[in-house]
């Protein structure tokens, strides 16, 4: 397991949210679990695919489908890995 924090947050929005698969409302909390101070965390190569013991394009589908309902945004890619940062509502 990466450095992550002993819980993660998965708050009434995205709980009940029937635009995303269980999967990826699991997912939202495992990157809450990830986040610093800034509601950020940084994807390194493989590390949420082999902590949870997923492929990468499940990763890669539960990212997109946590972007598209505009939880979450990601796409910048520093030397440690891509930033995923959670987005104000």
């Amino acid at each position: 397991m990466s450095n992550a924090n002993w819980y993660g947050v998965l708050n009434a929005n995205v709980r009940y949210d029937k635009r995303l698969s269980i999967g990826a409302r699991f997912f939202y909390a495992e990157i809450t679990a990830n986040f610093n101070e800034n509601n950020a965390c940084v994807r390194r190569e493989c590390s949420f695919e082999k902590d949870l013991g997923v492929s990468r394009a499940q990763v890669d589908k539960w990212l997109k489908e946590l972007k598209d309902a505009g939880y979450i945004d990601y796409g910048e890619t520093t030397e440690y890995g891509q930033v995923i940062a959670e987005v104000e509502k």
